[in-house]
C-alpha cells in the first residue's frame, strides 16, 4: 500500500490558505462569541428584574 504525497508546492499552498482563513475566522469567531455571550447575560438580568 503506497501512501499519497502531496508536492511541497501544493502542501505549501495548502498550509497557506489555511493560516489566512484562520487569521480572518478566529476573530470573527470570538467576536460572536463575546456578542452571544453578551446577549445572554443581558437577556438574563432584564428577565431577573421585577
Amino acid at each position: 500500500m503506497s501512501a499519497i504525497h502531496l508536492p511541497t508546492k501544493a502542501m505549501a499552498a495548502m498550509i497557506a490558505s489555511m493560516w489566512k482563513a484562520g487569521r480572518i475566522l478566529v476573530p470573527l469567531g470570538i467576536a460572536a462569541l463575546v456578542t452571544g455571550l453578551g446577549l445572554l447575560v443581558f437577556f438574563g438580568v432584564v428577565t431577573a428584574l421585577p
